[in-house]
């Protein structure tokens, strides 16, 4: 009786699977019946579990006794090949021989009927397994971005991120950069080589930004940018180019110094002085040095702070150029007549022949003694000659005209004079 019953609930599983009801679970191989459905034989059938014998489907299915066991999300495929129990593949699935493999009859097959997709690996009657996240044309799925560290994520510092880069975006917040090795990049960033890798950036982040050096202006993507000086405003960062086409909007591209003094072409406004703070300027408080106009020797510091910053314009931005006025110029290595050369002039002269002035910016004035021709305000005294730091006199000056009628003499002031004279005299 138990055997005709085993043979009634395989029937009934069998004709279940033909007209749709057990779906692509159940399969005839090798002329045996082989239930591999996760959901009871009897139920798909319409029958009651227990049956009028007490015997249950599944151990119709399991008839020596072996048991139903769990096999989580792995399915044998019949064919050799492998089923993406993940995917739901619609291939036939065979759940091991009835005389005594395992067979879930809940959990695997209910899983593998309704084509849920179950992460795990899916077993193949070889043994070898494939990822559940793989497609059946072999290309990986990645899934959604995990944060932190994956591309478009918030960060700091570029050890944040996967990538190994933490780029400032167009808006001015930082995210890891987005690899474009495979793909176009977000609109406002460019895919430029960093460091080895294609990742989208924004090459001209710094453009127009204030700068003091070249390697303030060479951000990555921008590795030949120059700092690029715009008369008494400052000096602005530029970027590479060939062409104006290369350039961003209101902008051109000519050749130009950075401040290395070599030439290259860069990017520069149109407008003179038209660079603005970007948020990129503010969030690096960028700065430049400026200068009146004639007057290139006084600088002063110009600095893109944001809102609220100490010294900061309302709203934001560049800092005014306050350079010193024009003054006397010391010797102190300071510009004070601000006309570009540093202690020039007679900084240091103390009107004495008698000794040698020169100017050390660090040390001040220096007056060292020499032997120089001199003039010791005496007209009765001749060739007179600096020693240690003064005049000496010189030979007492001959004032004899070789006239007996007159009377010679030398005045300290005056010099010789030949007064006239009465008395004898020979006219030869």
């Amino acid at each position: 009786m138990r055997m005709s019953w085993v043979i009634r609930v395989l029937t009934l599983a069998a004709l279940a699977g033909a007209i749709g009801c057990a779906g692509p679970d159940s399969v005839v191989e090798g002329g045996e019946d082989t239930l591999a459905s996760g959901a009871d034989a009897a139920d798909v059938a319409g029958v009651d579990d227990a049956g009028a014998d007490g015997v249950s489907a599944a151990d119709a299915a399991d008839p020596d006794g072996a048991g139903s066991d769990s096999v989580g999300t792995d399915a044998a495929a019949t064919d050799g090949g492998s089923t993406d129990a993940a995917q739901g593949d619609a291939g036939p699935v065979d759940a091991g021989p009835v005389d005594g493999g395992d067979l879930d009859s809940d959990s695997a097959g209910d899983d593998a009927a309704s084509g849920d997709a179950t992460p795990g690996d899916a077993s193949t009657s070889d043994g070898s397994s494939t990822d559940a996240g793989t497609t059946d044309a072999g290309t990986t799925d990645t899934g959604p971005v995990t944060c932190p560290g994956g591309p478009g994520c918030a960060c700091a510092a570029d050890k944040d991120c996967g990538t190994g880069l933490c780029a400032t975006q167009p808006g001015g917040a930082k995210a890891c950069a987005q690899p474009c090795d495979k793909g176009a990049c977000a609109k406002g960033t460019t895919c430029e080589d960093v460091a080895g890798k294609k990742l989208c950036v924004v090459a001209d982040l710094a453009f127009c930004s204030p700068c003091t050096s070249d390697t303030d202006c060479q951000v990555p993507g921008a590795g030949d940018a120059a700092c690029v000086q715009q008369g008494g405003a400052g000096a602005f960062c530029g970027v590479s180019c060939a062409v104006d086409a290369d350039c961003p909007a209101e902008s051109t591209c000519q050749e130009s110094e950075g401040s290395s003094g070599s030439q290259s072409k860069q990017c520069v406004p149109k407008t003179p002085l038209a660079c603005a703070c970007s948020p990129w300027a503010l969030s690096k408080f960028a700065k430049t040095s400026c200068y009146a106009a004639g007057a290139p020797g006084c600088t002063a510091t110009v600095t893109c702070l944001p809102d609220g910053a100490p010294g900061a314009p309302k709203g934001g931005g560049l800092t005014a150029c306050a350079p010193p006025k024009a003054a006397t110029e010391t010797c102190d290595g300071v510009d004070q007549d601000c006309d570009g050369d540093v202690d020039n002039g007679a900084v240091c002269d103390d009107n004495n022949p008698c000794t040698d002035d020169s100017c050390d910016g660090k040390k001040g004035c220096a007056y060292v003694a020499n032997q120089a021709p001199c003039e010791d305000g005496d007209k009765c005294t001749d060739k007179d000659t600096c020693s240690n730091g003064k005049c000496s006199a010189g030979a007492a000056t001959q004032c004899d005209d070789g006239n007996p009628c007159t009377k010679d003499t030398c005045d300290a002031k005056a010099g010789c004079q030949a007064t006239e004279q009465t008395g004898k005299c020979d006219d030869g």
